[in-house]
């Protein structure tokens, strides 16, 4: 099954259950670390607009309380990861750590325009304006109605009211990550919001990211829905496959050996490879 996300370093994540200030020190350490890493995927970029965009939400992060959980730095850090791997501007990844942060409410606006420029306020602005349609489907009960139906022309029309919220790609491509990022964190929701969710990113944000050719997000996104829509004929097919990757893996190795014993028996050194895709 297919998946593109990495593991983040150290405590980055303890963020999202506690956020105190024993955590600073060592939180700025693992910032450091994935900020280096970022760089590394995009051809050594200095990233300085990025870092300080980090500091503000990881600071901002701290300074809420543990009755007032926020996560927005853990899922700024998540979205932001996820277009990195698709080597998007340093705005598109200054945005999408934002993003959280002001639809929470711990960061103004505002603050962003101030502080980020016009551009990286516009992405935010734009990926808020899309997040309002996610809101409507939670909330609408006949577009509920469409999914089941697959009611292709009012599918078409939400499509385009995604796409009218806003003439940038990027933003699309943020929302895409915000919504990839909610998906991997959906296995301890309820069941039926499992489904909803799934339902809706496989019906609206996977065909969109086919539409923006982003290929692996469009089979993580269908991979993960499929996981909750049917969870069983999921298993099943995660078993044959990975059956199938077992028996060709025992296969390559005996051609590997009776190569490796032909050779021996001509006198002939050869190395052979064992390296193969196991995908």
């Amino acid at each position: 099954m297919v998946t593109v996300r990495e593991q983040l370093p150290g405590r980055l994540n303890e963020l999202s259950q506690e956020a105190t200030v024993e955590h600073a020190e060592q939180a700025q350490h693992d910032l450091a670390e994935w900020l280096d890493r970022v760089r590394s995927i995009l051809d050594d970029a200095k990233l300085e607009q990025l870092e300080e965009v980090a500091n503000l939400t990881l600071q901002k992060e701290l300074e809420t309380t543990v009755n007032h959980r926020s996560n927005t730095f853990y899922t700024g850090i998540e979205m932001a990861d996820i277009l990195a791997h698709l080597h998007v501007d340093e705005d598109t990844l200054a945005a999408a750590m934002l993003y959280r942060g002001v639809r929470e409410g711990v960061i103004p606006l505002a603050e962003v325009q101030e502080h980020f420029g016009e551009q990286v306020h516009a992405l935010v602005k734009g990926t808020l304006a899309m997040g309002k349609l996610s809101d409507l489907i939670e909330q609408n009960k006949r577009l509920e109605d469409h999914f089941n139906n697959n009611q292709r022309e009012h599918l078409n029309g939400i499509y385009k009211m995604l796409i009218s919220v806003t003439e940038d790609v990027r933003v699309v491509l943020i929302k895409l990550a915000e919504r990839t990022y909610a998906l991997r964190e959906l296995a301890t929701s309820s069941k039926e919001r499992q489904e909803r969710v799934a339902r809706e990113i496989l019906t609206i944000y996977s065909p969109l990211a086919h539409r923006l050719g982003i290929a692996q997000l469009k089979w993580e996104l269908e991979d993960l829905a499929f996981r909750y829509l049917a969870p069983d004929r999921y298993k099943e097919i995660a078993t044959l496959l990975n059956e199938k990757r077992l028996e060709r893996e025992q296969y390559i190795q005996f051609v590997i050996d009776t190569l490796r014993a032909s050779l021996n028996e001509h006198g002939i050194e050869a190395e052979i490879s064992g390296s193969h895709s196991s995908g």
